[in-house]
């Protein structure tokens, strides 16, 4: 049991090291950026959509 703990810590801590050697910050930072700025026309595409199908409460609730 104590060498999968100890084993365990080692992938973490080999992990992180990668992480923080190989430009993980910024790649993070893009992939959340990216996510977000994807987001906002997509809710606008499905508040459209709903409105267009006649699901006019979910339209006010996103509007609103």
């Amino acid at each position: 049991m104590l060498r999968k703990i100890v084993a365990l810590k080692r992938v973490l801590y080999d992990a992180l090291g990668h992480f923080n050697t190989d430009d993980g910050w910024a790649m993070a930072s893009h992939l959340a950026i990216t996510a977000l700025m994807a987001l906002f026309p997509f809710l606008i595409f499905a508040t459209t959509l709903a409105s267009f199908f006649g699901a006019q409460a979910f339209a006010d609730t996103a509007v609103h």
